[in-house]
């Protein structure tokens, strides 16, 4: 099947940034398409902005995110909301993303590690929807019910104006970005940078 056929209609457009946009750290909503890891009561909120097509992202998922979340996340010291911002192909990022917020909740961080692991894969085969299909399959997710989900605009739509928001509220135009206490950490930073990062945002969060 053409990535164009995928899912009816995907609109994505990047904000331009907007000047003077307000933020803080307590100013965090989340919202029905966030996806949460950790507990809800951890002191200190982290978002991350990755996309499914993204290298950059696919590599920090597999070399620096196991440390963040065994340092922090599951020692109730963050938690961490995940939103797409979908990158070229855009078609085909938005799609997976698609696909990946029609899973279960309690599926959905595995998941999003499974085609992670597997972009390599899916992103350079000649069908990579179908490839897709295969990687999500081991969670149970069937082919029918993928069909299904790219059909859904109204969940395109509301993915899109996500990202959207990302740009416009915290600046955010590439991917992987963590925001931290309105920090932006761009790109694939080395874990003792995000370290550094983490420890201060925490001691200003506990002192709240």
């Amino acid at each position: 099947m053409k990535l164009a056929n995928w899912i009816v209609t995907v609109m994505f457009g990047v904000c331009a940034l907007a000047s003077g946009s307000a933020w803080a750290a307590d100013s965090i909503q989340i919202g029905p398409l966030d996806r949460v890891l950790g507990k809800a009561d951890a002191p200190l909120t982290v978002i991350e902005y990755a996309s499914m097509t993204c290298p950059h992202c696919a590599k920090f998922h597999e070399n620096v995110m196991p440390t963040i979340k065994a340092d922090w996340i599951d020692t109730g010291k963050i938690k961490l909301v995940y939103r797409d911002l979908p990158t070229p192909p855009i078609s085909m990022a938005m799609g997976v993303a698609m696909i990946t917020q029609c899973a279960p909740k309690e599926q959905y961080f595995p998941i999003l590690g499974y085609l992670f692991k597997a972009q390599d894969r899916w992103l350079s085969s000649p069908d990579p929807l179908s490839e897709i299909k295969r990687t999500v399959g081991l969670a149970g997710i069937t082919p029918a019910e993928v069909d299904a989900c790219l059909k859904n605009t109204d969940l395109s739509n509301q993915l899109n104006e996500r990202a959207q928001e990302g740009t416009r509220l915290y600046h955010v135009n590439s991917t992987p970005t963590l925001v931290v206490n309105g920090q932006l950490i761009e790109g694939e930073t080395p874990y003792a940078s995000i370290k550094k990062t983490l420890e201060d945002a925490y001691v200003a969060a506990v002192k709240k």
